[in-house]
């Protein structure tokens, strides 16, 4: 299905200037400015999402400096007056949706006529990310999660509307609706990958009760180890009627995948590119299973030069590490370097590149990667944590602290995440000789989590002294 969507590159220059300002505005804290230039944005651009989305983002962190999230009861819109904008302007319809939604991010009702104004105006897309605004919100609405799932459908994207009803059975084990939504789900998943007609009924290609177990062994969310084996072995007997398929390739590379055969899945998500004329995506796969099949003999190789007890061995098996990760480093870094220089506006490329350049040493090369990447809301508080460490790496611990300090501050859980963030912002106001302040980050993780690195005896000492 052909978006309806605009990415920035197509921006007018006059909305972009304001999109980028906005941003800066973001990245600054400046929530209220930035909230201001993005509802110009969206309102005068229906079609940029991404706006739409840094939009919502604003109106969160703005909500978290309030005491108390204001609920309205009844909704945050009238229905009866956006269903009749609706019928006259739908786009107009949008853009008062997102006035309410700035005061309250995650109301429900709001985000419904959203949902029904995008639809009427023609953009499915802004309508899937108005259900999942409802879902991050109020992520136990299973009523949502089922409009969600049946929209998805609508728009051919089974196996997103697969986790979706996966979701829903295991916040409620009982919906039978979900378990019947996710099995017919899962079966449109395979139809659109066996490319079978779409006007074929369900029951015409499902007669044979063995292919239908077999389909359904396929697209179960969780299987066993040996269940994957079996599939694997199933698959194995097929070679003969079904070896130059597209789509055999793509289902023996992704169980051997699941297997954590990487070699195998490798050789074989190389056959489906050549099989589908050097498709992208598959080589983006091969390229991430590479990498990950690296990682394994890394860590291999240097468990190996651990236990080694002959000191001639460890020396040899420790020289061996030292070059393979070298080589490594720069392979990764020159094949990010090459897809950045490909679409050099794609910020998840900016902050691979960024990230390679920071694990191979090349600190200051990696900060205007990282900067770059930084303005994109979904990598954003991971470049933070990077970009900080560039700055703590070349001695510049001010601007260290400053971007843990910014990071922090968006976090509102003591997740994995903000440990790690707040870990490194107390080692380097240690560094800075700001002990107080070092010793309040790290009881902020001592408070949610005693066992986290080394936090309980930093703490503890501080009170001993």
């Amino acid at each position: 299905m052909e978006s309806s969507l605009i990415k920035e590159d197509d921006l007018a220059p006059d909305i972009k200037k304001l999109w980028l300002k906005a941003l800066s505005a973001f990245e600054l804290r400046n929530f209220d400015y930035a909230i201001s230039l993005l509802g110009t944005v969206v309102e005068r651009e229906p079609a940029f999402l991404e706006a739409r989305k840094a939009l919502r983002k604003a109106g969160v962190h703005k909500k978290k400096g309030e005491k108390k999230l204001i609920k309205l009861s009844g909704g945050g819109i009238s229905s009866m007056k956006i269903q009749g904008l609706i019928k006259k302007d739908a786009a107009a319809a949008m853009a008062e949706c997102e006035k309410a939604l700035v005061k309250d991010p995650y109301n429900i009702a709001t985000n419904q006529a959203l949902f029904d104004a995008s639809q009427a105006a023609g953009f499915p897309e802004i309508a899937t990310f108005a259900l999942e605004t409802i879902r991050e919100g109020h992520p136990d609405n299973t009523k949502n999660l089922h409009q969600l799932a049946e929209h998805l459908l609508r728009q051919d994207m089974a196996e997103d509307a697969v986790k979706i009803y996966d979701d829903i059975v295991k916040r409620d084990a009982t919906d039978m609706d979900a378990v019947k939504g996710g099995k017919d789900a899962s079966a449109r998943a395979s139809m659109a990958k066996q490319k079978w007609d779409a006007n074929s009924s369900m029951k015409e290609l499902m007669v044979d009760s063995d292919e239908a177990q077999a389909l359904e062994r396929k697209n179960r969310a969780a299987m066993t180890n040996d269940q994957l084996l079996a599939l694997r072995d199933d698959l194995a007997a097929q070679y003969e009627e079904r070896s130059g398929e597209l789509t055999y390739a793509r289902e023996l590379a992704d169980v051997n995948e699941r297997l954590e055969d990487l070699p195998s899945a490798i050789q074989w998500y190389q056959y489906a590119i050549t099989l589908s004329d050097g498709d992208p995506n598959l080589q983006r796969k091969v390229e991430i299973l590479s990498d990950r099949a690296g990682d394994v003999e890394v860590k291999q190789l240097r468990e190996r030069a651990e236990a080694a007890t002959d000191p001639g061995e460890k020396k040899e098996l420790e020289d061996q590490l030292k070059g393979i990760v070298s080589e490594r480093s720069a392979k990764l870094v020159a094949d990010a370097r090459m897809r950045k220089d490909r679409n050099p506006t794609d910020k998840q490329l900016r902050f691979e590149l960024g990230q390679h350049l920071f694990n191979a040493g090349e600190f200051k090369e990696a900060i205007p990667e990282l900067q770059q990447a930084r303005s994109n809301p979904h990598l954003r508080i991971r470049a933070m944590l990077i970009l900080g460490k560039c700055f703590e790496e070349n001695n510049m611990l001010d601007m260290a602290a400053q971007e843990f300090q910014g990071a922090a501050s968006e976090l509102t859980s003591m997740d994995e995440m903000k440990k790690e963030v707040l870990y490194a912002l107390g080692c380097v106001l240690e560094k800075m000789d700001r002990k107080e302040e070092s010793l309040d980050a790290f009881k902020q993780i001592y408070n949610a989590d005693y066992g986290y690195r080394d936090v309980a005896k930093r703490v503890e000492a501080s009170y001993d002294s």
